[in-house]
């Protein structure tokens, strides 16, 4: 396992998810099916970290994400 770079629970998102259905229905229509992503929690972006706390991907990289209870989604860069 590599290095942990941040964490976050979706009990912290800014918005719930009704508010982002009412925000995004307000200029399209929504239908059965349509996948709706709240983005990252906190502070999930590398992007936000600056290249000084950590560098760009690259390739062989592996990242993870883990919802408890769900599992977790692993990819390597390629």
């Amino acid at each position: 396992m590599g290095k942990r770079f941040r964490g976050g629970n979706f009990k912290d998102i800014y918005y719930s998810f009704p508010q982002m259905i009412v925000r995004a229905s307000q200029n399209a229509r929504l239908r059965v099916g349509d996948v709706l992503g709240s983005g990252t929690v906190g502070t999930g972006c590398l992007l936000e970290l600056s290249t000084t706390v950590h560098r760009w991907l690259q390739p062989q990289d592996v990242v993870e994400l883990e919802i408890a209870g769900i599992g977790v989604l692993r990819n390597r860069i390629v």
